[in-house]
C-alpha cells in the first residue's frame, strides 16, 4: 500500500507496536496466558462455582473482542468472531450446566442416589450426605473441565508455532491497510469452510444445549427447578 494509507492510519501502526496489543493478538498462543486461564477456570469453577468459570471466560471474551476489532471487524462482526472463537469455551460452561442439572439422575441411573438415600435413612445424616454429593458434583465437573481445558491448551501449543508466520503478516496488513480492508482480508471464520474440530465443537455445544432445554422432560425436574439449579450455580460464592 502506499505511503499515504499509512499516514492516515497512525493510530493503528501506533497501536500494532504496543507491547499489549501485540499480547492481545497472540494471547491464545502464549504458553502462559493458557496455563493461567486453565488454572483459573479449574480451581475458581471447582471450589467457588459456575460464576467464576463465566467470568473467566468472559475475560478471555474481552481479550478476543479486542482482537477481531485490531483485525479491522466491525463491531457486529467482531462480536460474531469472538463467539466463534470461544465456541469452546461456551460449549464448556453449557457442559457444565448440564452437568449441575442431570447430576442426581445420572447418579440414580446407576444406583448411587438410592444408596445415598438410605444411607441418611439409615445413619440420620441427610445433610452430610448432600455435602459429600455436591463434594463429589465438584469433583466430576472439575474433572471434564480439567480434560477439556488441557485440551484447548494442546491445541494452542500445538499451532503456536505455525501461527506465529500468520499473526506476523496480520499485524503487517494492519499497519499498511485500512481497517476496512483487513476485515476484506481476513474474512470471517464462521463463514468459511468448517473444520472436523469446527463441526464437533457445534455438536458439543447443540447437544447439551439441547439437553438443558429437554431437562423438564427428560427428569423429573421442573423448569423453575432447572432455572434454580442454574441460579445456585452462578452464585459468586458456595
Amino acid at each position: 500500500m502506499s505511503k499515504t494509507i499509512v499516514e492516515s492510519k497512525p493510530e493503528i501502526a501506533k497501536a500494532t507496536h504496543s507491547g499489549f496489543t501485540n499480547w492481545v493478538i497472540h494471547h491464545d498462543d502464549n504458553l502462559w496466558f493458557n496455563i493461567f486461564y486453565i488454572g483459573l477456570a479449574v480451581v475458581l469453577s471447582i471450589w467457588l462455582g459456575l460464576f467464576w468459570l463465566v467470568a473467566v471466560v468472559a475475560v478471555h471474551g474481552v481479550f478476543e473482542m479486542y482482537r477481531q476489532l485490531l483485525l479491522g471487524h466491525s463491531t457486529g462482526n467482531a462480536f460474531l468472531e469472538t463467539l466463534w472463537e470461544i465456541k469452546l469455551d461456551i460449549g464448556l460452561i453449557i457442559f457444565a450446566f448440564w452437568l449441575g442439572i442431570y447430576l442426581d439422575f445420572i447418579f440414580g441411573i446407576v444406583g448411587l442416589s438410592a444408596g445415598a438415600r438410605v444411607a441418611a435413612n439409615v445413619g440420620g445424616r441427610a445433610a452430610q450426605t448432600g455435602a459429600r454429593a455436591a463434594v463429589w458434583q465438584r469433583f466430576i465437573r472439575g474433572f471434564f473441565i480439567t480434560i477439556d481445558d488441557m485440551g484447548l491448551a494442546l491445541k494452542a501449543l500445538g499451532r503456536r508455532r505455525s501461527k506465529k508466520e500468520k499473526t506476523r503478516e496480520v499485524q503487517e496488513i494492519i499497519i499498511q491497510t485500512p481497517r476496512d480492508e483487513v476485515a476484506k482480508e481476513q474474512g470471517s471464520s464462521w463463514r468459511k469452510k468448517y473444520s472436523t474440530g469446527d463441526w464437533l465443537a457445534l455438536m458439543f455445544c447443540g447437544i447439551f444445549l439441547l439437553l438443558i432445554l429437554l431437562a423438564p422432560l427428560l427428569t423429573e425436574k421442573s423448569a423453575m427447578e432447572v432455572l434454580k439449579i442454574i441460579a445456585e450455580d452462578m452464585k459468586p460464592f458456595p
